[in-house]
């Protein structure tokens, strides 16, 4: 039988500090049932250097093998308290009204279907995620919202033989209910190296009255990439993404008067490098074609790992 697992990982930095301790028993109860543990606690200031976003709690989860090996669901229950503090004084009053955390306890399931091929560069094959999510009413907590995500990607062969294509598509929207807002945290942004490359990282999104990202309850993301070996271990990729974050719930109407689009998007280039015994990497430079008035829309490089975009 697969042995229990027992991982930790911390990280600590000027503008990031991260602790996480798992536990995972793959075979819970005797049955082929993943029973998951994750206590964490997270510090960070690269969404904004207005303020740090702050993220404490525990995750229970369970999982297993449904109709066959290529499709898994999913279980889990959160407690967490999380939101923004040091909130900077020059931030504008809609910011400084979400200084503050609160304890959010919510319920989550999923399905997964994963039928990728190829491995560290898939040819082929597909995969698809179903995430939903219930914070408060029955479960207690500070916070009532829901949340409701599909993801996918597909990656099919390319021209010439060793080429392949990714595409990826991505939509997602929370609601509040009992009265509630949703809460900064908990809202969604766009931008930097997994979504939008040609723009910095979660900045797409509705802005404040001071032009900073202020975040959205609905958004929607496509993007194509055509990979290309040069050398071994060395891969050329030329990309197109396009999407945007929107203030409403499950509404993709954006509010011109501010100078918002029906999406915002970018082209670009860069280059996937797998160095021994670190592991593949990746660099890539995007250009915006179409941004929101408040944007900046000079090109940009991001760093990140990986051949291909993780959920």
């Amino acid at each position: 039988l697969p042995p229990r697992a027992i991982a930790g990982d911390a990280s600590y930095g000027s503008r990031r500090k991260d602790y996480l301790l798992s536990f995972v028993e793959p075979w819970f109860l005797d049955r082929k049932l993943a029973f998951g543990v994750d206590l964490y606690h997270r510090s960070t200031s690269f969404q904004s250097s207005l303020y740090d976003e702050v993220q404490t709690g525990a995750r229970l989860s369970l999982e297993r093998a449904l109709w066959s090996d290529f499709v898994r669901g999913n279980v889990s229950y959160t407690i967490e308290n999380v939101g923004i503090t040091r909130v900077d004084p020059a931030a504008s009053p809609e910011l400084k009204a979400e200084s503050g955390t609160r304890l959010v306890s919510k319920a989550g399931a999923g399905l997964v279907y994963d039928a990728r091929r190829g491995g560290l560069v898939p040819t082929g094959g597909q995969r698809v995620e179903l995430i939903t999510e219930v914070a408060g009413g029955p479960f207690g907590g500070e916070s009532d919202f829901y949340k409701l995500e599909l993801r996918g990607s597909q990656y099919l062969p390319g021209f010439w033989e060793g080429q392949n294509w990714e595409i990826i598509g991505r939509m997602g929207s929370v609601q509040a209910y009992n009265g509630d807002h949703v809460t900064l945290f908990n809202r969604y942004f766009l931008g930097g190296p997994r979504t939008l490359r040609g723009f910095k990282y979660a900045h797409v999104s509705p802005a404040d009255s001071l032009n900073e990202p202020f975040g959205g309850n609905t958004y929607w993301l496509g993007s194509v990439e055509y990979n290309i070996p040069i050398i071994d271990r060395l891969r050329f990729a030329l990309f197109y993404d396009i999407g945007n974050v929107y203030s409403s719930s499950f509404s993709i109407n954006p509010n011109s008067s501010r100078g918002e689009r029906i999406y915002q998007d970018n082209v670009g280039a860069g280059f996937r490098i797998n160095i021994p015994n670190l592991g593949p990497l990746r660099l890539d430079y995007g250009i915006p074609l179409n941004a929101d008035s408040h944007q900046n829309k000079s090109g940009r490089f991001n760093f990140d790992v990986g051949f291909t975009r993780d959920f």
